[in-house]
């Protein structure tokens, strides 16, 4: 990378989010991807500390809401222009045996957190299907059936979820025994306690957790 990650720059990027910018934004995100920047470092170090700066008291600035589905169609934007390094990633590393199952359950309707998880993934080798927010059960169970995934990846971001992901990780267990379910999400990070009984068999509370995986196979 010739050296364009600086505090400054990023500042730069992240007042372009601010100012709904999104030109300005994407422009800079496309310089990243022309000098192949890492999949991971533009994640890492771009995306996804972009997205926990955000800050949006709804009570206070009802226009915030507003601000935040424009922050999030310009990240997605973003996330689509880096697809083809992520097809790189998979090909230099080559697929590694195992496929995983990315998906948030009915009625979670955030997208890019789980969109990271689903092309980290396929960046270290694993063969990806994901199918992104507000997934139906049947569905799920259906596709469980017919692919027979090594891993299930479940992304949760409204707290009030947990229970029902709870409830679908009991159910995936009479349908499919033999998969090994991940769980993740920012509702996972803010309720640790609730989260140590949900029945997954990894529970990923951060960034570092979910590397750890990738690069080792292990995490909490």
């Amino acid at each position: 990378m010739g050296g364009i990650f600086t505090p400054k720059t990023f500042e730069h990027f992240s007042e372009y989010l601010k100012n709904e910018e999104k030109d300005a934004a994407i422009k800079l995100i496309m310089e990243l991807i022309s000098e192949k920047t890492p999949i991971r470092e533009i994640y890492e170090k771009w995306i996804i500390p972009a997205i926990a700066r955000w800050e949006c008291p709804f009570e206070a600035e009802p226009y915030c809401i507003w601000r935040e589905h424009v922050l999030s169609t310009t990240l997605k934007t973003a996330i689509e222009l880096c697809y083809p390094l992520v097809m790189e990633a998979y090909e230099k590393r080559g697929h590694n045996g195992q496929s995983v199952m990315v998906f948030c359950p009915w009625e979670e309707l955030h997208e890019i957190g789980v969109r990271i998880i689903a092309d980290l993934f396929h960046s270290y080798g694993y063969r990806v299907t994901y199918t992104g927010t507000n997934t139906p059960e049947k569905a799920l169970t259906e596709a469980l059936r017919k692919h027979s995934p090594n891993y299930l990846a479940i992304s949760v971001t409204n707290p009030y979820h947990l229970f029902q992901v709870q409830d679908l990780i009991r159910r995936i267990r009479i349908i499919e025994p033999k998969v090994k379910i991940i769980v993740g999400g920012q509702a996972i990070q803010r309720n640790t306690p609730v989260c140590k009984g949900i029945g997954a068999d990894i529970t990923i509370y951060s960034m570092d957790d979910l590397f750890q995986f990738l690069e080792n196979g292990e995490a909490k």
